[in-house]
């Protein structure tokens, strides 16, 4: 279809080069030493993979890093698009977050995938949910990561907003809220998720489903 959209994730593994996966196409594993060699031959790859003819190819780097503290493992995960400047702002502020160790502790402490990780997303406000929700497979965990403006501080400050990709049919667990629940839909923006968190419709600590 030619409206399908494919998010393919390129994941730097320091010393060890780069891996590309996407949660649309299962089958898909590779991988290449260098980040420029794997650019150069991402078409041939994802052509071997079985990318729709006519899906927008959505491209993200994730960078798998072990925290300063040296206890656990995470990636930080950027889509390259228009407004990769305000992920990459985000992201420099979460890595603000986990030099500190007070915050660290904290940030570190939600949900993992199931390969043990913490995966952060860096989004901005105008994010849909359904947007970042495709990011993830079925099952899988992400903490949304912005940054906002403060007027009275003069700088940003980090949110943290926890979502999973869940099935129809799942048993909902008291910890979840389901975007119904929420007042929202999927094509409900991260901005109007922080808006549900700020009015007490959601709770900022709760995962918020998605389908």
């Amino acid at each position: 279809m030619a409206d399908e959209v494919v998010h393919v994730l390129l994941t730097d593994y320091g010393q060890y080069g780069w891996g590309v996966t996407s949660p649309q196409l299962p089958e898909l594993v590779g991988g290449r030493e260098s980040y420029k060699e794997l650019r150069d031959d991402l078409d041939d790859i994802l052509a071997f993979g079985g990318v729709p003819e006519g899906a927008k190819v959505i491209v993200h780097r994730q960078k798998y890093a072990v925290d300063p503290g040296g206890e656990h493992a995470c990636f930080i995960r950027i889509a390259n698009d228009e407004v990769e400047f305000d992920r990459i702002e985000a992201a420099m502020r979460l890595a603000g977050v986990l030099n500190d160790p007070a915050q660290r502790t904290r940030i570190m402490s939600g949900p993992s995938i199931s390969t043990g990780e913490r995966l952060f997303i860096c989004a901005v406000p105008g994010d849909t949910l359904r947007w970042l929700s495709d990011q993830l497979v079925t099952g899988e965990v992400a903490s949304i990561i912005t940054s906002l403006a403060d007027d009275m501080l003069g700088g940003k400050l980090i949110r943290e907003m926890p979502i999973a990709h869940g099935c129809e049919g799942d048993e909902p667990d008291e910890e979840w809220h389901s975007l119904s629940e929420s007042g929202l839909t999927p094509d409900s923006t991260l901005g109007d998720l922080i808006m549900a968190v700020d009015a007490g419709r959601v709770s900022d600590d709760a995962l918020l489903v998605t389908c």
